[in-house]
């Protein structure tokens, strides 16, 4: 759900992409129509108000120019991130005695993160996070059972 006005808006402040350059984008990621086709019928054209055209690799490098700034948020917090398409997984390490330390750090990463996301007019599903916690199986140490929490 990519807004157009927000994408432009980081297109030119972020990348410096101004003038000729942000118009092209501008007028390649606006007035889209779409319709459907169902056999030999056809549905009226609509405009589409959000996202970027899928399937091409302009579509995507967009995508991850609007998303860019959750690499910088996520190391705020000391962690690290990796990024692919539409996903994020944010990690981390630390010592047993260090737990709780990291768990809390997790949180205030995530809600910083839901928070941008929200402000992007992106949205964070909450089903579909997960916090996995891995120990060296030659350690023996209890895995902990703590709650991460998101938004």
């Amino acid at each position: 759900m990519v807004d157009h006005c927000i994408l432009l808006r980081h297109l030119c402040v972020s990348y410096g992409i101004r003038k000729a350059a942000l118009s092209w984008i501008s007028l390649y990621v606006t007035d889209r129509q779409q319709c459907i086709w169902h056999a030999v019928t056809q549905s009226t054209h609509v405009f589409i108000k959000f996202g970027v055209p899928q399937g091409s690799i302009l579509g995507l490098l967009l995508f991850v120019l609007y998303t860019a700034d959750l690499v910088p948020l996520i190391a705020e917090h000391r962690l690290h991130s990796h990024l692919y398409a539409d996903d994020t997984q944010v990690y981390s390490w630390c010592q047993p005695t260090d737990v709780s330390l990291l768990q809390d750090n997790m949180s205030r990463c995530f809600n910083d993160k839901w928070r941008w996301m929200c402000s992007n007019r992106l949205q964070l599903n909450a089903l579909m996070t997960e916090f996995i916690w891995c120990t060296p199986a030659c350690r023996r140490h209890h895995v902990p059972d703590l709650d991460v929490q998101v938004g």
